[in-house]
Order: C-alpha cells, then structure tokens, then sequence
C-alpha cells in the first residue's frame, strides 16, 4: 500500500497544543504535551483513513501544502514602508 503523508498542523495553545489535519475535516486533537499531541494526531487519522476504508468511503488524497512567508523584522528608528502584497499562489 502506497503511504499517504497528509500535513498535520500543530498549534500552541495556552494550556497545550492542539493538532489537525486540513485534509480530514472533524480530525483534530489535543493533548498536554508536544510528543502527546504528535502521538494522538497520529492515531486519529490512521482511526479515520481506517473508518473510511471499512465503510467502503473515499479517502482524500492529501492536497493541503504549507510554506514558510519571511517578513523582516521592523528594524529601530525607521519610517513605515508602503505595504506589499505577496501572492502566494505565483510561489513555485
């Protein structure tokens, strides 16, 4: 069986993380601890991909990207520049 890596987003909440993974709605976790988190979001997509194979259901292909956007520092004692308008969808 051909593996399917899908992107888990994993935020840091104020008491924890949480997890989800965009190409699975309703798959999403919380957890204590970073490791705990990981392992969970792990366990719950292989339990949904798992589900959807038993029910004879389609499972998404995994589609959503991420891509780090740099925005420099406001650097001391400067002017404020015009804004810049960055379309991601021209980013190879």
């Amino acid at each position: 069986m051909i593996p399917m890596d899908y992107l888990v987003v994993i935020e840091k909440a104020t008491q924890g993380y949480g997890a989800y993974v965009p190409d699975l709605p309703g798959v999403g976790v919380a957890g204590r601890t970073l490791p705990e988190v990981r392992r969970l979001i792990r366990r719950a997509v292989e339990l949904h991909v798992s589900g959807l194979r038993e029910d004879k259901l389609p499972v998404p292909l995994p589609r959503a990207r991420s891509e780090w956007v740099d925005v420099p520092r406001k650097a001391r004692h400067t002017t404020r520049s015009p804004r810049t308008t960055v379309d991601l969808d021209s980013i190879g």
